[in-house]
């Protein structure tokens, strides 16, 4: 027997005002300069405008889920590796443009406090359409237990989402 999961529509907070794109960040300085993508600075602005915020997160290899777009560093660092190949301690050690760590999702939770709606991107580290998970759909719901505030939760993976979904239903 397929199970299926409950519809849990978005909350009103999501259809009020814009949804900013890895936070309002600079386009690689095309509009301004010091709020790279994903970053502390470009939720912040985000924040500031009454935005709502769309966030991607990766799992680091030792699992935890931090707040970046493309599975390599390539074209952020020129670095030839993997976000899951590099440990948390790792990432920490690298600056982004604005000189900013990648932030954790719990550091930009913590930011991000309640005060506007996210959408957060469990981004695929395998196969996109891959009957399995890699942990992230944990990580993240044990980041979201302690959090207070309007969250959507998307994927291109649907497994993810459902297994997501079983984690946390509501």
């Amino acid at each position: 027997m397929r199970r299926t999961l409950p519809f849990v529509p978005l909350s009103d907070e999501f259809f009020v005002s814009p949804i900013a794109h890895r936070g309002l960040h600079d386009c690689d300085g095309r509009f301004g300069s010091g709020r790279t993508e994903n970053s502390f600075a470009a939720v912040a602005f985000a924040i500031s405008k009454g935005y709502g915020i769309e966030i991607d997160i990766q799992l680091s290899q030792d699992g935890v889920p931090v707040v970046f777009h493309d599975d390599s560093l390539k074209r952020l660092f020129k670095i030839e590796k993997k976000i899951s190949e590099l440990s948390i301690s790792s990432l920490k050690k690298l600056r982004l443009a604005n000189e900013e760590q990648i932030p954790t999702l719990d550091e930009l939770l913590e930011l991000i406090s309640g005060q506007v709606p996210v959408l957060v991107e469990l981004k695929v580290q395998n196969h996109a359409l891959e009957n399995t998970t890699n942990g992230i759909e944990d990580a993240v719901a044990r980041s979201l237990t302690k959090y207070n505030g309007p969250v959507g939760i998307m994927s291109f993976n649907p497994y993810y989402v459902k297994a997501f979904g079983l984690r946390l239903p509501d």
